[in-house]
This record gives structure tokens, C-alpha cells and sequence, in this order.
């Protein structure tokens, strides 16, 4: 009997101490499943890089006022508005007492004009030559891009010179110009008849479309040429400086 208790002691603690083992090998295998969750922000590996904290006047500095205009938007503006080209005032130069001559041997005619005007013209001047024939410009302005407006104290003169035949003459060329004018739906006066250097020439106003303050035209046939002298605009306070030109004319 007593044999048999310590046997059954003996099998008892063998039993608790395997199970004892047991239990310890279990927990460190499953400890990692039941251990509490790593709380967050605690550290587990390298620290990460540490930015620069964010200036929040930045965001002052950008903003754009309520109902306002962004400064920035105000210096781009500003820029731009200098940038834009200005058209300065044409200078308009009043005739001067001194004129001078100008000659063109090849056609064989002269005229005068006060000496501070603008010419261009082939004779060693600006325009190139034009094939039997020539053109001639005179004006009281500089040259600049006003965007077609006129003034009327300023006065182009335009005379250009071009072969015809023989036989045209000053009333057959009227004729054929009314036809062309009025076709073209351009609105003229009835012409003058003046002299020029003793030769007939007339002298009248059109009113093209692409010019509304009107041209004055004087024109002159003599011998194979052609001679139509144009000043714009006609209510130019000049005019009476262009009919002195016009004065000055003179035929080889």
C-alpha cells in the first residue's frame, strides 16, 4: 500500500513539473501574441530626420486681402505698364524763311521748299528711282507710326512724275479720272484751271475712303510726262506753303 502511494506522489510532481516546462516553453513562444500593442510615437528603429519647423509669416506675406489686389499682382502691373511703348508727339515743323531747290536733271524739272521740310526723293536722297518716272516727298513731320491720324498742322506733299503717251492730254485725263473716281466710289470737286510755269494744269480736292479729311491734286501734262502733285490733308493750315511750292515749279 504505501508502495503504491509513492508511486502515485512520484507520477503527480513528474506530471506538474512537465507541465510546468511546458507552460514555460508556450509563453515564450506565444508572449509576442498577447504582449500589449507598442504605444504610438515610441521609437523602434533610427530616429527619423528632424525637419525645420514651417513659418507661418510666409503665408502672411502671400495672402491676397479680401476685396484687395494682391501686391505682387500691383508690381506686375506696374511693370508691364512701363514696358508699353509710347508715341511721342510729332513734331511739326512751321516753314522757314530759307528754302531750297531741288532738281531732277533726268526728268528736267526744279521746285523749292523751305529747307527745315523732310524730302525724299531719288536725287541723292532716301527713295530709289522709280522706272520712267519718279516720285518725290515732302513733308513738315517726322517720320512715326501715329495710327492714321492726321493733324492739321502737318502737310504731306507727295509729287509723282510718269511717262504716258504723246498724245494724252490734260482734258482727256480729267475725263478718264472722274470715270475712275466715281467708279470707286471716291467723291471729288470739280477741277480748277491754273497755269504752272505757262503750262494749263487743274487743280481740284478728292475724298478717298482710306483718306476722309480729303487730297488736294494738282496735275500737269508736259510733253511725255505726267506731273501729280497731292498734298494731305487738305485742311492742312499749310496748304498755302503747298501752293507756293506749286509756284515754284518749273519744266525743262
Amino acid at each position: 500500500m504505501k508502495q503504491k502511494t509513492g508511486r502515485l506522489i512520484l507520477g503527480i510532481g513528474i506530471t506538474v513539473l512537465l507541465i510546468l516546462l511546458g507552460f514555460s516553453s508556450l509563453q515564450g513562444v506565444a508572449a509576442p501574441l498577447f504582449a500589449p500593442p507598442i504605444p504610438p510615437g515610441t521609437p523602434t528603429g533610427l530616429r527619423p530626420t528632424r525637419l525645420p519647423p514651417f513659418d507661418t509669416r510666409q503665408l502672411d506675406s502671400q495672402k491676397t486681402p479680401v476685396g484687395g489686389v494682391d501686391p505682387g499682382d500691383e508690381a506686375d502691373t506696374s511693370l508691364a505698364a512701363e514696358s508699353v511703348p509710347t508715341v511721342a508727339p510729332l513734331k511739326i515743323k512751321d516753314p522757314s524763311s530759307t528754302w531750297k531747290k531741288y532738281r531732277d536733271s533726268d526728268i528736267g524739272f526744279s521746285f523749292s521748299y523751305p529747307q527745315n521740310w523732310n524730302l525724299d526723293a531719288p536725287n541723292g536722297e532716301k527713295a530709289p528711282k522709280a522706272p520712267e518716272g519718279t516720285d518725290v516727298i515732302l513733308q513738315n513731320f517726322d517720320d512715326v507710326d501715329t495710327g492714321g491720324t492726321v493733324s492739321t498742322d502737318q502737310i504731306k506733299i507727295e509729287l509723282v512724275v510718269q511717262a504716258v503717251p504723246d498724245s494724252t492730254s490734260l482734258t482727256d485725263w480729267v475725263a478718264e479720272q472722274q470715270k475712275i473716281y466715281t467708279d470707286a466710289g471716291i467723291s471729288y470737286s470739280l477741277p480748277d484751271k491754273i497755269v504752272v510755269d505757262k503750262i494749263p494744269a487743274v487743280r481740284w480736292k478728292i475724298s478717298p475712303p482710306l483718306a476722309p479729311e480729303g487730297i488736294v491734286e494738282v496735275v500737269v501734262v508736259k510733253g511725255k510726262w505726267l506731273y501729280t502733285i497731292t498734298a494731305y490733308p487738305a485742311a492742312s493750315s499749310q496748304i498755302s506753303t503747298f501752293d507756293k511750292i506749286i509756284k515754284t515749279l518749273k519744266f525743262q
